[in-house]
């Protein structure tokens, strides 16, 4: 092998051997340069994580290991991307001490960056020494070549080579002592990607600026180069050496953070576990299998203050309880009485155990045993609970003093399972009287019907109801109207309804009654003439709106003083009758029949012309001729004349149109009466 030095003025460089590089494989040696720095920085880590502790020098050894043995890769697989135009072997113990700069540089590096305060001349130090350690195991490993020609350096690209490698390495070392100690989140994952980057092209810009630096001049004569180790095994080997070292590293490094990461977690769990136990407000302790104190909070320690100083960790429960059975003031005998309860039921913990301390207060225990048989305790003070309920059930009473007062029935109902939990007398009385199915304890009552339904939605949205008018039905089917008015409340612990109502049936069939009277006949049943007015002023209306057509019929019973003088009243009011019968059974629903007093009748057909109303007055004077009342043996006829008329509907009235009409029946009785007489004609 020939010797190197640096070029001169004796050397052309068109003599040179000519090279060239393979782009996959200068990819890869890049990709291991990042490779090794992502090693390195997760075993700095480690190892700064470490200090202090046993063995921890283990993860810089480590770390600097990795990472010189990913730079001795990269400059291997980088001299495999270089082709020159003859053969290369590499002699095999340079090539094995040119790995020894590298990690020594590297471990000085992580040793140095590693602190929690790194000064500029110790970052620029660490710079120095790792830049110095990757420039040595490059030119080292270029003075292993083999070849039959004379390597020789441009002096500026050398020195410059080595620069380059200080000053990235710097670059990388300050982002990432930046980012271990600054950052956080995503801006800690770009920067720490960021300086793996720059690292990785501190190490491969170095190597490739070497290269650059050199020159390869054919020897005259051929020289004996002795044994060596072809390339291409050479990098194989390194590569997967390297792999699995980097590899190793990388996995030991995340698998001692996930162990980390999960004994600080159950570090924090076990502090947050504690600290929550000694801020609740009731009182913890936790005995091992052996009935030794674990633990106890201060809350439990505050129930016994005479025992406090003794209530420690490794403290046999049954101390505990002979210590605290003697400070009773009672005699021996109930000492002995709470000692052996309270053993008791510590060995079979399926029930509370109440007990008032010396201050007065009231408290409960429960404890249960583990599968491990730890005994995890609970000690609740009760006191204000008890004051609590005293004052609740005054209230309580009270209250149904109040319910069983009031005069309107009351229903309080649950809100979960819609239980009927209170029905005051007077709702009793009232379900018993109108047979409806109404009692304590019920789930579905009469009172679930759609309307009342609909109205709770309401209640929800507003907190209350007020009368609201509703209707259900008895048991035997019968219709009741009632007025409902209800509000949440809180009866028995539970949120609940209650429902207070007013059974208005009657006043509603009087109402209805009294609105019937209003509108309708008392004789005949028909229209009385006030309403019949109003129900054909609408019509009409209508009508004009709607450019419908529409016909008013006026009728009257023909002598009918003859009826009245010649039969009584009772007569008259029976033809009347009888003559409302056969005006219902000839007309249509839509039709507005009404009695305008006397024997006097009149009829709106909506949307009926006159032309078709002809017929149907004809049909109803014959069936009129045609009919006999029998009064008293006597049989009874008699007939009608009718006078028909249209609305018209450039702004006809109902006057206008009702006067036609009776002009036109007046018109029919000076004919000779018992006819049909249009007005239009």
């Amino acid at each position: 092998m020939t010797k190197t030095f640096f070029l001169d003025d004796s050397w052309l460089l068109t003599d040179a051997l000519t090279s060239e590089y393979r782009l996959g494989l200068v990819l890869l040696s890049y990709l291991t340069a990042c490779l090794a720095a992502y090693a390195a920085w997760g075993l700095s880590d480690q190892y700064r994580q470490e200090s202090g502790r046993s063995r921890h020098w283990v993860w810089l050894v480590g770390g600097g290991f990795a990472m010189g043995c990913g730079i001795w890769a990269m400059h291997f697989i980088g001299m495999l991307a270089y082709s020159l135009p003859m053969t290369v072997t590499y002699d095999l113990t340079i090539t094995l001490l040119s790995m020894l700069p590298a990690v020594i540089a590297s471990s000085l590096a992580i040793y140095i960056n590693s602190r929690r305060t790194v000064s500029l001349r110790n970052m620029a130090l660490a710079s120095v020494f790792f830049g110095i350690g990757i420039g040595t195991m490059h030119y080292i490993g270029m003075a292993a070549m083999q070849l039959d020609a004379t390597m020789l350096y441009d002096k500026v690209l050398f020195v410059l080579s080595i620069v380059a490698a200080v000053m990235l390495s710097y670059i990388a070392l300050k982002m990432k002592f930046l980012t271990e100690n600054t950052l956080s989140g995503r801006y800690y994952l770009r920067f720490k990607v960021t300086s793996i980057l720059i690292m990785g092209a501190a190490i491969t810009g170095m190597h490739y600026m070497g290269m650059a630096a050199v020159y390869f001049f054919p020897n005259s004569e051929s020289q004996n180069l002795g044994p060596g180790i072809d390339p291409v095994l050479l990098s194989s080997l390194v590569m997967i050496a390297t792999g699995l070292v980097l590899t190793l590293a990388i996995v030991v490094t995340r698998s001692n953070q996930e162990i980390r990461r999960a004994n600080e977690s159950l570090y924090f769990s076990r502090e947050r576990l504690r600290q929550a136990i000694d801020t609740i407000s009731d009182g913890f302790v936790l005995y091992d299998a052996e009935d030794r104190l674990v633990m106890a909070n201060q809350v439990f320690r505050d129930m016994y203050p005479e025992m406090s100083e003794m209530i420690r960790p490794g403290l046999e429960y049954e101390t505990f309880v002979k210590t605290l059975a003697s400070h009773l003031k009672d005699k021996d005998s109930d000492q002995i009485n709470y000692f052996r309860q309270r053993l008791d039921w510590h060995r079979h913990p399926n029930d509370t155990f109440h007990e008032q301390l010396h201050d007065g207060r009231q408290v409960f225990g429960r404890e249960r045993r583990a599968d491990t048989g730890d005994v995890v305790g609970v000690w609740t003070d009760i006191s204000v609970l008890k004051q609590t309920e005293r004052k609740l059930e005054e209230s309580r009473s009270q209250m149904q003093a109040l319910l069983r007062a009031t005069p309107t029935p009351i229903v309080v109902r649950a809100l979960s399972d819609r239980k009927v939990l209170y029905l005051n007398n007077t709702a009793r009385k009232y379900a018993e009287q109108q047979n409806i199915d109404l009692r304590p304890g019920q789930i579905k009552t009469a009172l679930d019907t759609e309307a009342l339904s609909q109205l709770e939605q309401t209640l929800f949205e507003n907190g209350e109801i007020m009368n609201q008018e509703v209707s259900l039905y008895t048991l035997d089917n019968q219709i009741r109207t009632l007025v409902y008015s209800a509000a949440m409340i809180t009866y028995d612990y539970q949120r609940s309804i209650l429902y207070s109502f007013v059974d208005i049936t009657e006043r509603k069939e009087l109402e209805e009654k009294l609105r019937e009277l209003a509108h309708t006949d008392s004789l005949t049943g028909l229209h009385n003439r006030r309403f019949f007015t109003d129900q054909s002023k609408r019509a009409i209306a209508l009508a004009l709106r709607n450019h419908d057509p529409l016909t008013m019929m006026m009728l009257d019973i023909d002598h009918f003083k003859r009826i009245n003088d010649n039969f009584g009243h009772d007569a008259g009011d029976k033809a009347i009758q009888a003559m409302a019968d056969i005006c219902r059974d000839c007309v249509r629903q839509v039709d507005i029949i009404g009695r305008m007093g006397g024997e006097e009748f009149g009829i709106v057909f909506p949307g009926k012309p006159l032309e078709e109303l002809e017929p149907v007055a004809e049909r109803l004077r014959q069936r009129t001729e045609g009919h006999q009342l029998i009064i008293d043996g006597n049989p009874i006829e008699f007939t009608i004349s009718l006078g028909l008329a249209q609305l018209r509907l450039e702004g006809d009235s109902l006057e206008e149109v009702m006067k036609r009409a009776d002009v036109a029946l007046y018109k029919a009785k000076e004919a000779g009466r018992n006819r049909v007489i249009n007005a239009e004609n």
